[in-house]
């Protein structure tokens, strides 16, 4: 698939390895390539959790992945040969996994950052104008930070995704000291009530990337 080819669906997936089971994951990963590489999947990037007490989950493992069409998603998913695949290697290399779908909103931007967050909720019925408050909040406070975001957009309900959300956003920070001072800054604090009150079955993670690709 051309390299011109704009990315609209992005494939977060969260997960911590089962003890010992690194030899088989990695094979999961070999096998798994080639099918990749047929729908053209491109590695935004990979990292390692960062523990913070404001977060509300840590899988130490964070992947994402993006496809250029909705279709090359479930192709690559759905690919009987990848299905063999995933419950030979990768089903047993895993103690647990979220995978979520969705589609960008806008393009998705380079993925130059040490600190990725990883907000994941959806929205309570009859909030939709306290969330818009508090993205305009969010906005005016980001530059402060050097808050910017990586990838966003609405949730896709997929039998090979769970759990699914409404809405997903990748946020980028330049490190995370800088993530720290932004989720305890005091005007942010205020501005957080909106989200607080407007989210329900949020989740909050925090991973260093680095990339990787399929070569």
């Amino acid at each position: 698939m051309s390299e011109q080819t704009p990315h609209s669906i992005v494939v977060v997936i969260r997960g911590k390895l089962a003890e010992g089971s690194g030899d088989v994951y990695q094979k999961y990963l070999e096998a798994s390539t080639p099918i990749a590489e047929k729908y053209g999947a491109k590695i935004v990037s990979v990292g390692d959790a960062i523990h913070r007490e404001y977060l509300n989950i840590e899988l130490p493992l964070n992947i994402v992945v993006s496809f250029a069409t909705e279709e090359d998603c479930d192709g690559y998913f759905l690919d009987p040969e990848y299905i063999e695949i995933k419950q030979k290697y990768r089903d047993p290399s895993y103690e647990k996994v979220h995978i979520s779908v969705f589609k960008v909103g806008m393009p998705i931007t380079k993925n130059d950052t040490e600190c990725v967050v990883v907000s994941f909720a959806n929205l309570i019925t009859g909030t939709e104008d306290q969330y818009k408050a508090y993205l305009h909040g969010v906005l005016g406070i980001a530059q402060n930070f050097g808050l910017s975001l990586l990838a966003g957009g609405k949730g896709l309900n997929k039998s090979y995704a769970d759990p699914r959300f409404e809405i997903n956003s990748l946020l980028k920070f330049p490190t995370a000291n800088e993530a720290d001072a932004f989720f305890n800054d005091p005007d942010y604090l205020q501005i957080a009530e909106k989200r607080h009150a407007s989210y329900m079955d949020a989740e909050l993670g925090m991973y260093k990337p680095r990339v990787l690709e399929f070569d």
